[in-house]
């Protein structure tokens, strides 16, 4: 219950204040710079859309650190990149309010769609993962909840 808790925090922070980006999986290096968050304009990412940008690659980031973890011990060795994670996503906080703050953000993301289920499919990788770790390895599942808690205050 109190992860649930934890990622729907996480979701709302990151929807409203950080938000995210896409994870772009393509190889073509043209493909990467155009996504569904450039400004058609002009076809430059704004501002707004590389912090959600980022935001997105850092959940991205974190659940395939995630997918690592297999038992007590690999959690345990996997906190010092959790905890780069979370200095990562402490400055994307920080760099919300560079960018016109939490209202900006929420706004994007009602505009682009896209982003916001981009942000909604990695937080479930995630979540996915912290389930799936409950279930088989329940310690290391509680290892990560409680450094992940400690970390997204």
């Amino acid at each position: 219950m109190k992860l649930s808790k934890t990622i729907t925090n996480l979701l709302t922070t990151s929807t409203i204040a950080l938000t995210a980006i896409c994870f772009s999986s393509c190889s073509d290096k043209e493909e990467k710079s155009k996504n569904v968050y450039e400004n058609t304009d002009t076809k430059e990412a704004s501002p707004v859309a590389e912090l959600v940008n980022k935001n997105t690659e850092t959940i991205e980031d974190l659940a395939t650190k995630l997918q690592g973890i297999t038992d007590l011990e690999s959690a345990k060795k996997a906190l010092p990149d959790l905890a780069k994670s979370g200095a990562k996503f402490t400055k994307l906080k920080m760099d919300t309010w560079k960018v016109g703050g939490p209202e900006k953000i929420r706004q994007f993301m009602e505009k682009n769609p896209d982003a916001q289920k981009k942000l909604d499919q990695a937080f479930q990788k995630v979540k996915t993962k912290m389930e799936t770790l409950k279930e088989e390895h329940p310690a290391a599942e509680a290892l990560i909840k409680d450094y992940i808690n400690t970390l997204f205050k």
